[in-house]
């Protein structure tokens, strides 16, 4: 499937997987090219605390890379977040209770829903939220979620 940009959205039967945007990804990866460079220079004018400092922007890759190449499943019933060298996160559709545009850069979506409850049994104590990063093709995930939070209002 494609959007007419170009961007293509893999599909199944009932299920769409959406991928971060290449902008995001070359950005999610940048401590990947300081590591680079800083060890160069270690390599080139040796020095304790350019050791100390390469390991410390190696870390925060360990962070930030995975989160660059991340993948978000949505399917009938749940919606996956999916990111390397992490656990699957899956979010059941009948458990959201809010969907919103983080105010940062990417306009990431934010997922609210309670991990705990039967639908109509929700405690705003209880709430969780679950980020995603900034997707291709992100209006169609939004659209759909929209659509499953207008149906859940109706029957509700």
């Amino acid at each position: 499937m494609s959007d007419g940009q170009g961007n293509s959205v893999q599909t199944g039967p009932s299920r769409v997987v959406f991928r971060v945007q290449p902008g995001f990804q070359f950005f999610y990866s940048l401590p990947v090219l300081l590591a680079l460079a800083i060890l160069v220079d270690a390599l080139l004018a040796p020095a304790a605390d350019k050791w100390l400092l390469l390991a410390l922007v190696l870390a925060m890759s360990l962070i930030s890379v995975p989160r660059g190449w991340s993948k978000v499943t949505l399917d009938d019933d749940q919606v996956t977040l999916s990111t390397p060298l992490r656990r699957p996160r899956a979010v059941a559709l009948r458990r959201l209770t809010a969907l919103e545009a983080s105010p940062r850069l990417g306009r990431a979506l934010l997922l609210h829903y309670h991990p705990n409850r039967a639908p109509g049994q929700s405690d705003r104590a209880d709430e969780a939220v679950l980020g995603l990063p900034p997707l291709q093709d992100q209006f169609l995930l939004e659209e759909r979620l929209q659509a499953v939070l207008d149906q859940q209002a109706d029957e509700g």
